[in-house]
């Protein structure tokens, strides 16, 4: 699955996100170039041969948000965001 150039909605509330679900899990999704999270995972995200990039989460260029330590395996992401602050060290620019 593929989701790139989100655009902005000006009625939305709250922080806009392209993918969210309770647990994200899968293989070659690619989110990117996004407004807002490119993906956010109540669970433990599990991905596999994903990309997650050019995303702006709160607007600090934040890629994914998640409450859980992701599983993943050969993603390439941006930066990533934990639920109490701070990021979970998996991304290039964490």
């Amino acid at each position: 699955m593929t989701v790139t150039r989100q655009l902005d909605n000006p009625n939305a509330t709250g922080g806009q996100v392209a993918v969210a679900a309770y647990q994200v899990t899968g293989t070659n999704l690619t989110v990117t170039d996004n407004i807002g999270f490119g993906m956010y995972s109540y669970r433990r995200p599990k991905l596999t041969d994903s990309t997650l990039t050019g995303n702006d989460g709160f607007e600090g260029s934040y890629d994914f948000f998640s409450n859980r330590r992701p599983k993943f395996e050969n993603v390439v992401c941006g930066r990533s965001l934990k639920a109490i602050g701070g990021t979970w060290g998996v991304c290039t620019n964490d």
